[in-house]
């Protein structure tokens, strides 16, 4: 087996011939079962899941260093068994932890349980993300074992197989979990890499707008922590000189990059267009007070009727254009 080493130097080779990025980011979904959560485990190399993920109804994000690349696997309750309202909230949280955009989608299916109707069971993340997201997916036959041939074979025969593969572009891996090689997971990710040195991340103007989203939430935390990490670095100074100070601030500041980040990726994820209720609030309450100034300058019988009808005014007005310019600058 490769040393840590000799897989960095691989990775290093590589991105000289296609350009991989350093943080690969990857949205699981699946139909039922625990193929999907075995798969995220076979590639983190770690138990993240366990039996229980079987039933598991929350997004969740999961990130290691595989072969010296950097990984985020980010992983949505089984497709199958998520209402409508909770698999829309879930989408809503996924797109904030694999922001700016996921590099590809994931649809793992048990090799054992292809269903007849895949391409609705889909539907709901391409309706979410976009319809341009299935260019960036690919469907993952999942079983436990040494590779077999002839299973993988007649699966490919498969007629709802075959129909998902037209839908997705013939973009499919099969992935047998053998805890003795890490070929298959080799190989997987070395599709995902050459995709995405093709085509890069999804991106498209929602992503985009999520992504704003989550750096203003950033900003505001900073500010509010800027006091102690102010404090955490005067510390760090009084404690460490030279190359030694230098590495525990490096260290210090990319832990922290990394806080502030999950944390924002929470928020925005959680309140989701809430965000965008609070923003319309505070431009119908900007419209409401401007317009209460301009009804009392007009002149009418009283300025506390000038200015009840100016506030009227102005939230029809100004809170309405405020907040359609907010929602359309963001």
């Amino acid at each position: 087996m490769a040393s840590a080493e000799e897989d960095l130097q691989q990775l290093r080779k590589r991105r000289s011939s296609i350009d991989i990025p350093p943080d690969l980011r990857l949205l699981l979904a699946g139909f039922r079962g625990r193929a999907q959560f075995a798969l995220t485990n076979a590639i983190l190399q770690i138990d993240v899941f366990d039996g229980a993920a079987v039933s598991a109804r929350q997004t969740a994000k999961h990130c290691g260093e595989v072969r010296g690349q950097r990984v985020t696997l980010v992983n949505l309750p089984n497709l199958s068994e998520s209402t409508m309202t909770p698999l829309k909230n879930n989408l809503q949280t996924s797109l904030c932890f694999s922001s700016p955009g996921p590099h590809a989608v994931l649809f793992v299916l048990d090799v054992n349980d292809i269903p007849p109707d895949g391409i609705n069971i889909l539907k709901p993340i391409t309706e979410h993300f976009g319809g341009n997201i299935i260019a960036h997916t690919m469907v993952v036959l999942y079983y436990e074992g040494a590779q077999s041939p002839a299973l993988e074979s007649s699966v490919i025969q498969n007629r709802h197989f075959k129909e998902l593969m037209e839908h997705c572009g013939q973009r499919y891996h099969i992935f047998s979990r053998d805890s003795a090689d890490d070929s298959a997971c080799r190989e997987l990710l070395r599709k995902v890499n050459t995709a995405s040195s093709d085509h890069g991340h999804y991106s498209s103007q929602y992503t985009r707008m999520v992504e704003k989203r989550i750096q203003q939430e950033e900003h505001f935390i900073r500010k509010r922590r800027a006091k102690e990490i102010r404090n955490t670095l005067k510390q760090l100074e009084g404690c460490y000189s030279g190359e030694d100070h230098k590495r525990r601030v490096e260290e210090y500041e990319e832990a922290m990059r990394v806080q502030i980040r999950e944390r924002a990726e929470a928020v925005v994820g959680r309140l989701g267009c809430a965000v965008k209720l609070v923003d319309c609030a505070a431009a119908v309450a900007k419209g409401a007070a401007v317009g209460a100034l301009c009804g009392a300058a007009v002149g009418l019988n009283t300025v506390a009727l000038g200015a009840a009808v100016g506030a009227a005014v102005g939230v029809l007005v100004g809170g309405a254009v405020g907040a359609a310019w907010n929602y359309m600058s963001c």
